[in-house]
Order: C-alpha cells, then structure tokens, then sequence
C-alpha cells in the first residue's frame, strides 16, 4: 500500500511538472504576444497620425487654393497674373500629391488595423488558455 502510494505521488509530481510546463511556455508566448501586440498598436497609430496629417494638409492646401483662385484686385499687371497662376498651379499640384499619397495612407492603415486583429485574436487565445489551465489546477486543488 506504502508502494502504491510512492508510486501515485510520483505520479502526481510528474503532472505538477508537466503541468508548470505548460503554464511557463503559455506565459512566455504570452510574453511574446502581447510584445507584438504593442508593436502592431504602434504601427496602427502612426499610420492614423499620418492619414490625419495627409487630411489637414489637403484641407490647408484646399483652403489656400480657394484663396489664391481669389486674390484681391489690386491691379492688371502681368506679373501679378503670372504669378497668380503660378501659385494657383502649385496649389493644384499639391492637391494632386496628396489625393496620390491618400489610398496608399489608407491601405497602410487597413493593413496594420488588419495585422492589430490578428495579433490581440492570438493574444487572447493564449490568455484563454492560461484561464483554462487556472481552472484546470483551481479545480485539481479541491
């Protein structure tokens, strides 16, 4: 019976082992996750930062179109007319820059939005686990 008993706890320090195991490699993923997470977060928030900027900049160089299609009437001399449609033209090419630069500002904003998904559904699956096995050891203990 002393034997059976030996054996049974052997038995039992082998599971608690094995089980430390897991709980350790799910921890270190965890790690790992949730560091990717971070990094990923941060990709979402500089690719916003720029779309916002690229849409503040349009807004501007719209709103300095708007202005220089207007220019007060001082007089007709033809350097002011140069001028003014030298500045009208590079308003315009600036506003074409930017409706250029907007859908690639955009895709690189799905893309990381779309990478930020997939790395918190990893993220969780593995802090699923871990509650399981808490469970799974709370139940063991009883």
């Amino acid at each position: 019976n002393v034997l059976a008993e030996m054996r049974q706890l052997r038995l039992d320090i082998q599971m608690a082992a094995m089980t430390i195991q897991r709980v350790q490699i799910a921890m270190f993923r965890l790690q790992v996750e949730s560091a990717q997470l971070d990094r990923v977060k941060e990709r979402v928030l500089q690719a916003k930062q720029q779309c916002d900027m690229l849409q503040q900049r349009r807004n501007h160089q719209t709103l300095q179109l708007e202005r220089a299609s207007h220019p007060p009437r001082s007089g007709d001399s033809s350097f002011d007319a140069n001028q003014a449609n030298a500045t009208l033209q590079y308003f315009k090419n600036e506003l074409a820059e930017i409706a250029a630069e907007e859908p690639k500002c955009q895709a690189e904003l799905a893309e990381a939005e779309s990478q930020f998904r997939q790395q918190e559904a990893k993220t969780t699956a593995i802090q699923d686990q871990l509650d399981r096995l808490d469970q799974y050891l709370a139940g063991a203990k009883r």
